[in-house]
Formats: C-alpha cells, structure tokens, sequence
C-alpha cells in the first residue's frame, strides 16, 4: 500500500548504477551526466529522520528507486536526510538538475539539491499524481572547476 508520506526518486537527466560507493559517474563532455538514483555514494539520516532507503520498483529504469523515510517536513535547507552521488565533471560552469519522482501527497513532495558544496536549492516535484515524472529545478548548479564533485540530494518534506 502507497502512503501519503512517501516520496520515491529516481535521479537523472541533465546532470545527475550496482550499489554503494560507486566510482564517480563520469561526463563526456557531449551531452548530459545521467545516474540512476539507488548508485548513491553515501546516505545519511538527519533531523531525526532515517537515511533514504533502496526499495525494488518494476517500473523504474533498472528495476529500483530511492524512497524518503516517513517524517515531518523540514524546511531547513541542508537537515534533512541526504544520498551523495560523486561525479567527474569535464564542463564548469552551469547545469540543471531534473529529478524523476513519484509522489502522493502535496504536502510530502519536495527535495532540495546541493553542488560541490554551492547553494542549496529546493524543488517541488509537482503535480502529487502517484506516477512517475520528470521535473527540474528552475535554478542551475555550478560546477566550479573541471573534476569529480559531491551532487547531494536532501528530503525537504
């Protein structure tokens, strides 16, 4: 049974595969970096919250997804739990981070993103439809030099 608390992410697209500590996913400098979101380097809990769980989902790209932990909303950018995803960047500059998401309740469906330890920006994964969808952040990260870099994805709500 779905519940209203759940947000289910699988990361990809224009900038973001096995288990745990992957080598870092590498850009070709042609097109976008792509990472499936369960080939996280490192997860962590946070604000009392539990660390982002791996869960088996048929209709995802390999057959699995990252799910938040139920919890209260945090809207403290930076607390809540967090997946860190290394990743080896041949172009600075500016990117987009799009996110494919499911989720069930417009009161549990938001995240923010941080980039080699940049700003910290915040995402709502909108419409709550309970399927998958794409949705990117209106702002870009920058990629402040050539290398591997730290994509880190917080639960917001």
């Amino acid at each position: 049974m779905r519940t209203p608390e759940t947000i289910v992410l699988l990361l990809g697209a224009l900038i973001a595969t096995s288990a745990l500590a992957q080598s870092p996913f590498q850009q070709d400098g042609t097109g976008p970096l792509v990472m499936d979101a369960e080939h996280f380097e490192s997860t962590a809990g946070g604000s009392g919250f539990a660390p982002w769980q791996i869960i088996r989902e048929a209709s995802a790209s390999l057959g699995g997804a990252v799910k938040a932990a139920p919890g209260s909303a945090t809207t403290t950018a930076g607390s809540g739990p967090r997946l860190d995803y290394l990743a080896d960047f041949v172009s600075t500059g500016r990117h987009y981070v799009c996110l494919r998401f499911r989720s069930f309740d417009s009161g549990k469906d938001s995240v923010f993103a941080q980039l080699a330890g940049g700003t910290i920006r915040s995402l709502d994964l909108d419409p709550d439809t309970g399927t998958w969808q794409w949705s990117c952040f209106t702002k870009r990260l920058s990629v402040p030099t050539p290398g591997t870099h730290t994509l880190t994805i917080y639960r917001r709500e």
